[in-house]
């Protein structure tokens, strides 16, 4: 859940209220401060067996270090595992697509149209950048509809001057209910584009209007910092094309091209942030698809589907709802169906503007996930044998690990303070929290190159070992606490 650099979308989440109403927000709450809840049960338990406050207290907290500790070691065991199975998996799949050849997916009677949905507000010149990345889409059938969303600086003078833009009037049913279009255009020399002009109203309204106007039965969301390689639609598209039945999204990330010699430190700690968290849940990726709560994702979606839950919403502050309305609508019909994650780097991001800091980037990935988790609680009550089940699962241990990481933290000294844990003990708590920190960062450097997703040179790889040390450290320490105060922010703003 990597960052987004748009300012302007970064200045409409603040003007979005908060959808939670009373009840939400008191569930919400609740999973926040569930590792707390359960430190308490630990206390009253004891309380009751001993029935002095006292003793009980300390023996509250030494039995919580006990069980953050193996919570810590388990955990991080198992995402150096995931990482493994990544390494083995992206190897395998970047390898296939350099040696398979994909004119027989280009010309295969199974590929469907696709309709390329792109958000823009205040993007200027860059835009035309990501416009002419995607002209050279190695794709038989697609249409780019562009929806200027109330620029005030110079975006639709740059893309009549770069596509030589022409009035046009276009017709189209409003499927979704979306606020009115002022102008339409299109480009006599790429006719493929279409720039729908529109009052300013935020990212979800002009993306339902892009539905509205899509002819395909297939639609991919971009953002506007994303540049495509030539064959990121074709990869996308494959699940669609090899199983089109039960294929409903697919999804992948965008990537930044960076020179990490040149970086400073902040930057070399965001790089490596990124490559352990995507080998370390690689494997939940590609079984639940969901990576769609990333503001940098691609995604490919059925428009039939995206057009029955209502396509987007104002009031969700991540796609990754979507992603889990999609999953209940079709699991309401008793529909087999499937939702890929695509593992190859499949764009490249610029900045438009002056990037987000980690403290808000952070936040808000928290704060998209747990009103995702908390909005769509109908998954918990699955059969634990259903995917559905293990994909709301995998969210709420999203939304509790950054309070059960900074806990141990916290507790941990306070209990040796007052001789609740022994001095060993403590240290072998901070050694183990360090170690198996600093083994995540450098699997996720390590996997990163040797699967041949991204090549960096000695001086880079160095670079990104000591930035993993000082993740490990104090970074992972900060973020953890970045995260959380999102998380309440979400609930009481």
């Amino acid at each position: 859940m990597e960052q987004s650099n748009l300012k302007s979308e970064s200045n409409l989440s603040k003007n979005k209220s908060n959808n939670l109403t009373t009840t939400p927000k008191l569930l919400a709450l609740l999973l926040l401060i569930s590792p707390l809840i359960i430190f308490f049960i630990f206390f009253i338990y004891n309380f009751i067996l001993i029935g002095l406050f006292g003793k009980s207290l300390l023996s509250a907290l030494t039995i919580s270090i006990i069980f953050l500790l193996a919570y810590q070691i388990i955990i991080s065991t198992i995402r150096l595992v995931q990482m493994i199975v990544s390494l083995k998996n992206t190897r395998r799949n970047v390898i296939s697509r350099r040696i398979n050849s994909r004119f027989a997916l280009v010309d295969s009677p199974k590929t469907q149209p696709v309709s390329i949905i792109l958000w823009a507000n205040n993007q200027g010149y860059n835009l035309a950048e990501t416009v002419k990345s995607l002209l050279s889409l190695n794709y038989p059938d697609y249409e780019i509809i562009i929806i200027n969303d109330g620029s005030t600086d110079s975006t639709l003078e740059v893309l009549e001057t770069e596509f030589g833009l022409q009035p046009l009037n276009r017709i189209f049913r409003r499927t979704l209910k979306t606020s009115s279009i002022t102008a339409s255009y299109t480009s006599p020399k790429y006719p493929i584009i279409s720039v729908i002009e529109k009052p300013f109203t935020g990212r979800a309204d002009s993306l339902n209007i892009g539905l509205n106007l899509a002819k395909a039965p297939l639609v991919c969301i971009i953002e506007p910092n994303h540049l495509l390689t030539r064959d990121a639609l074709l990869l996308l598209a494959k699940p669609f094309i090899e199983q089109p039945s039960n294929t409903i999204m697919t999804a992948g990330l965008g990537e930044a091209r960076v020179n990490i010699e040149e970086f400073s430190l902040t930057e070399n700690l965001n790089v490596v942030e990124k490559k352990h968290l995507f080998h370390s849940s690689l494997v939940c990726r590609d079984a639940f698809c969901l990576i769609t709560g990333n503001p940098n994702a691609v995604r490919l979606v059925k428009k039939s589907e995206l057009i029955e839950v209502g396509g987007f919403s104002s009031n969700e502050f991540s796609d990754l709802t979507v992603s889990l309305k999609l999953q209940q609508l079709l699991l309401s019909k008793g529909r087999d169906y499937r939702l890929n994650y695509i593992p190859e780097i499949l764009c490249w991001e610029h900045n438009l503007i002056e990037p987000l800091s980690a403290s808000t980037i952070h936040g808000r990935w928290q704060s998209d996930t747990l009103l995702s988790t908390i909005n769509n609680i109908k998954l918990l009550f699955q059969s634990p044998i259903n995917k559905e089940f293990w994909t709301y699962f995998l969210l709420v241990l999203e939304n509790i690990s950054p309070t059960l990481s900074l806990l141990g933290l916290v507790l941990t000294p306070i209990s040796f303070i007052l001789g609740a844990i022994s001095l060993e003990l403590m240290l072998i708590y901070f050694i183990a929290f360090i170690t198996f920190s600093f083994l995540e960062s450098l699997m996720g450097i390590i996997a990163d190159e040797f699967s041949l997703r991204y090549q960096h040179t000695l001086a880079e790889v160095v670079n990104l070992i000591l930035a993993s040390l000082i993740e490990s450290l104090f970074y992972k320490s900060a973020t953890n606490f970045w995260r959380i105060l999102g998380a309440f922010r979400s609930i009481f703003s």
